[in-house]
C-alpha cells in the first residue's frame, strides 16, 4: 500500500485528459465471495480507484439502496475482521488500484483510533472518509492517518461555506469528495445545473483534485462532472442497483458480470 496511489493516478488521468471513474460497492454484499468477484470485474473493467462502503448499522448518508445493502450484510453476520481480509484479497490481486473505504465513526472508535488506522493500513487500503467526522474533532484521526499513511478524505457539500471549504482544504492531502447534492446518496435522473455551478466555485477556491459524488449514476452525468471542472466522479448506488436487480431475475453470474463491465466501460469512457 502507498499513499502515492492516489496521487500517481490523479496525474495519469490529468497527463491523459480522462477524467478519473471511482466505482463503489460495499463489501460483503451480496456475499464475501461474490463481492470480491465483482471488484475483480470492477477493476478489470476500467475503474481507477475502488470504493469500498463498509456496512454500519445506521448510514446517515447513504440512500435507500445502500442502506439495504448494509442491512443484507449486518444479516449476514460479516465481521470487521472479514472485511478488512476482503480489503487485504483485492489489494493482493490489484497492487496498483487506490482502496478508498468510507466507514462511519462508531466503527473507528470502537477498536480504537490508532489501532482502526493500523488495521486499514495493514490490510493495503490507502485512503478513509469518515462521513459523520467533523472537522473541530478530526485532530486525532488525522494523527493516526499520518502515522499510518492513511489519506484522510473530507466531503464539501452545496451547503458548505467557502470559509470552511478553504480549511477543509488545508486539513486534506489528495483530494476533495463533492456532494453533488443536498441529501443522502442514490441514483438520480438529472444532473442539476447548480451542481455544475457548485463544481466550479469549489475549483476555484482549491487546488486539491475533486471527485464528484451522489447521484451520479449515467454516462451524461459523468460528462457534466468534468465539464463543469471535476477531476473525476464516484458511482456506488447504481451498482449495487445492477448487482441487485440481476441477482434477482437469476441471471448466470457470467451475465451479470459482462453488464456491469459494460456499465463501468462507458461510464468510464464518459470521462474522456
Amino acid at each position: 500500500m502507498s499513499i502515492n496511489l492516489f496521487t500517481q493516478v490523479l496525474q495519469k488521468s490529468r497527463e491523459a485528459r480522462q477524467g478519473i471513474f471511482m466505482a463503489g460497492l460495499v463489501p460483503g454484499f451480496p456475499d464475501l465471495e461474490t463481492c470480491f468477484e465483482i471488484a475483480k470485474t470492477i477493476i478489470e473493467a476500467g475503474a481507477d480507484i475502488l470504493e469500498l462502503s463498509a456496512s454500519f448499522s445506521d448510514p446517515v448518508a447513504d440512500g435507500p439502496t445502500l442502506q439495504q445493502a448494509h442491512q443484507h450484510v449486518l444479516k449476514q453476520g460479516i465481521t470487521k475482521k472479514q472485511v478488512f481480509q476482503l480489503y487485504k484479497k483485492i489489494r493482493s490481486a490489484f497492487p496498483d488500484i487506490p482502496l478508498f473505504v468510507i466507514e462511519y465513526a462508531n466503527c473507528v472508535y470502537r477498536p480504537g483510533i490508532n489501532e482502526y488506522y493500523r488495521q486499514l493500513a495493514e490490510s493495503g487500503v490507502d485512503g478513509l472518509l469518515i462521513p459523520d467526522l467533523s472537522l473541530e474533532e478530526s485532530a486525532p484521526f488525522l494523527s493516526a492517518a499520518n502515522e499510518h499513511k492513511i489519506s484522510q478524505i473530507f466531503i464539501v457539500a452545496p451547503t458548505t461555506p467557502n470559509e470552511r471549504i478553504i480549511k477543509i482544504n488545508q486539513a486534506s492531502s489528495v483530494f476533495l469528495y463533492l456532494v453533488t447534492v443536498t441529501g443522502v446518496t442514490g441514483q438520480r435522473e438529472q444532473f442539476l445545473q447548480e451542481t455544475a455551478g457548485f463544481i466550479k466555485k469549489v475549483k476555484q477556491i482549491t487546488p486539491l483534485p475533486l471527485i464528484a459524488g451522489f447521484g451520479i449514476s449515467k454516462p451524461e452525468h459523468v460528462k457534466q462532472a468534468i465539464s463543469a471542472g471535476a477531476d473525476g466522479v464516484v458511482s456506488c448506488s447504481s451498482i449495487i442497483n445492477l448487482i441487485r436487480q440481476n441477482m434477482a431475475s437469476s441471471l448466470p453470474r457470467e451475465a451479470t458480470a459482462k453488464l456491469l463491465a459494460n456499465y463501468i466501460n462507458d461510464m468510464k469512457k464518459a470521462g474522456a
